[in-house]
């Protein structure tokens, strides 16, 4: 079930991610090698530092943990480099969180 359909989804954010799905789509039917990294739904920590700590969760959200710390920009743009640097994910959105 996509994120968007679970029940208590916020409807002011509803169109936004309905585009999103669509540039999936379009990306899907290009003949491009692409990737879209997607972090969790929640805000992220602007004041956290970097724990290098990451983990990719395929198109679900990876479950987070009780001790785990909110998500970080830094560790979202660590995660973004080390892919783009190495490769791992072709022609997917992959989920990436702690």
């Amino acid at each position: 079930m996509r994120l968007i359909d679970t029940p208590g989804f916020p409807a002011e954010a509803r169109a936004f991610s309905l585009g999103h799905a669509v540039e999936l789509a379009v990306l899907a039917e290009s003949g491009l090698d692409w990737v879209v990294l997607a972090p969790p739904p929640v805000i992220l920590d602007a004041e956290a530092a970097r724990t290098g700590r990451y983990r990719f969760g395929d198109g679900r959200v990876p479950e987070r943990g009780p001790a785990d710390p909110v998500f970080s920009y830094a560790d979202l743009a660590v995660a973004l480099v080390e892919e783009a640097e190495r490769p791992q994910w072709h022609r997917v959105q992959v989920a990436v969180s702690y």
